[in-house]
C-alpha cells in the first residue's frame, strides 16, 4: 500500500519515500513550485522525471535523491540542496536544460555518474560559483559534463581523491584550482572546455589521464608545485603524444609552469 498526498503524489506508507509525482493532476499540468513535505528521506528513482515544476523545495529530512529522479525537468530553474542530503544518484538532474543555479550542501558525500550532465547550458552558465561539498567522497564520471557550471571551487580539505573521467567535459570553466587531495585527473576530465585558460595543481605527484585537456583551445597555463615540473612530465609522458600543440600554439611542456612557492 502507498499513501497518496497533495496533488496526487504517491509516498510510502510511512511517508519517508516519495515514490512518484504525476505530470497531470485532475486534468491539469502540475507547474510552478512544489514543496516536498518534511519527513521525506528519499526521492525514488525517476519520481519527478519530466515534470514541469520551475522550483522544488526540499525538506531538511532529505538524505537520498535516487537515479534519474529529476531527469528532463526542463522548466526547473534553481536547485538548493538541504543540509542532511548524502547522495545524488546517477542522472538525477540530467537534461534539466533551464537550470540557472545549483547550491550544494556540505553534507553531500556522493554525486553519481552524469548527475548534472546537460543541466543548464554551457552558453547560459549557472549564475553561482558551484562549491564542491566539503564532505564529498566520490564524483562519478561525466557528473557535470556539458552543464552550465562555469565556476567551481574544491575545498582545501577535500575527501575526494579523483576527478573522474569526463567530469567537467564540455563546460564553460575558465580557471580551476585542484586541491592537494586530488591525486588523479581522469581521461577526458576537461575535454572540450574551450574557455579554460589556466589550471593550478597543488598535488606534487598527480597523474593525468589521456585526453584530459583535449580541445582546451585557450589553455595557456598549468601551474604545478615548485620543483615538480619534470616529475609531472616524466610520469605523464602521454601528454606530449596527445597534446604536442595545444590551442594556444604551444606544447604541453611549455605551458606547465612551477609555482613561485
Amino acid at each position: 500500500m502507498a499513501y497518496i498526498g497533495n496533488k496526487g503524489v504517491k509516498y510510502s506508507d510511512d511517508k519517508t519515500i516519495l515514490l512518484i509525482c504525476p505530470i497531470l493532476f485532475e486534468g491539469q499540468r502540475l507547474e510552478g513550485e512544489f514543496v516536498i513535505p518534511q519527513g521525506v528521506k528519499t526521492i525514488a528513482k525517476g519520481a519527478f522525471r519530466g515534470t514541469k515544476f520551475s522550483s522544488v523545495i526540499f525538506p531538511e529530512s532529505l538524505e537520498d535523491i535516487e537515479d534519474g529522479a529529476f531527469k528532463r525537468c526542463e522548466k526547473l530553474k534553481k536547485i538548493v540542496f538541504p543540509n542532511q542530503l548524502k547522495r545524488i544518484g546517477n542522472e538525477a538532474f540530467s537534461d534539466c536544460k533551464h537550470v540557472e543555479e545549483v547550491v550544494f550542501s556540505d553534507s553531500i558525500e556522493y554525486i553519481g555518474q552524469s548527475a548534472f550532465r546537460s543541466c543548464g547550458d554551457p552558453f547560459r552558465p549557472w549564475k553561482n560559483n558551484a562549491q564542491i561539498p566539503a564532505g564529498i567522497k566520490e564524483i562519478g564520471e561525466d557528473a557535470f559534463a556539458f552543464s552550465g557550471i562555469s565556476k567551481v571551487t574544491f575545498p582545501d580539505d577535500s575527501k575526494n581523491s579523483i576527478i573522474d573521467e569526463g567530469v567537467f567535459m564540455g563546460t564553460d570553466l575558465h580557471t580551476i584550482i585542484i586541491p592537494t587531495a586530488i591525486t588523479k585527473i581522469g581521461m577526458d576530465a576537461f575535454k572540450w572546455c574551450r574557455e579554460l585558460e589556466s589550471i593550478k595543481i597543488r598535488n606534487s605527484n598527480i597523474l593525468i589521464g589521456n585526453s584530459a585537456f583535449e580541445g582546451c583551445e585557450k589553455l595557456s597555463k598549468i601551474i604545478v608545485p615548485k620543483g615538480k615540473k619534470k616529475w609531472i612530465i616524466m610520469h605523464n609522458r602521454h601528454l606530449h603524444h596527445y597534446y604536442p600543440v595545444v590551442g594556444v600554439g604551444r606544447s604541453i611542456e611549455e605551458i606547465i609552469e612551477e609555482a613561485e612557492n
